[in-house]
């Protein structure tokens, strides 16, 4: 659901771009031809007044809040490197995770424990992890392409020839 989520974000950043360029197709619009294929109601078959409304705006919170939704609490941060479910292999069983998670939380003294560790300062022995938030990848950047052809393509300078002014014929650089 996360990428599902960044992509159509990605695909509403090109709305409206200026008078002449982009699409209709914002946050909200997305949301209004998506909601009804995959928030519906099963009783009836008909949508329920507001309760379709109501869905729509949950898909567009999605859209618009997507990045939000896919971090992950320090807390939760704090139990995975604790755990040694960072190292863990790849064909770990839930039940292992539920026990190594189970016995570190014990160790640290409780879930209580993890929320007063991470609001303590790191020189009093905390046990938050330094820089685990990753930063979240900027949106890609739009590029006006009626202008690409203008751009000098890198380690092709060679190929670029120039016109003379005064005889107005190629001339290689």
């Amino acid at each position: 659901m996360e990428v599902l989520f960044y992509f159509l974000n990605w695909t509403a950043s090109f709305s409206h771009i200026d008078e002449e360029t982009g699409s209709k197709m914002d946050a909200h619009n997305l949301a209004t031809v998506i909601t009804p294929n995959i928030l519906y109601i099963k009783e009836g078959g008909h949508e329920q007044g507001d309760a379709y409304f109501l869905s729509i705006e949950s898909v567009n919170t999605l859209i618009e809040e997507q990045s939000r939704f896919a971090e992950v609490p320090v807390e939760v941060q704090v139990i995975y490197r604790e755990s040694g479910l960072a190292n863990a292999s790849a064909d770990i069983t839930s039940k292992d995770v539920i026990s190594k998670v189970e016995a570190c939380i014990k160790q640290i003294g409780g879930v209580d424990a993890v929320v007063v560790n991470n609001s303590t300062s790191p020189s009093s022995g905390s046990t938050t992890p330094q820089n685990l938030e990753e930063p979240h990848r900027p949106l890609p950047i739009r590029v006006n392409t009626s202008d690409i052809a203008a751009l000098p393509v890198p380690g092709q300078e060679a190929s670029i020839k120039r016109v003379n002014k005064t005889e107005m014929s190629p001339v290689s650089p």
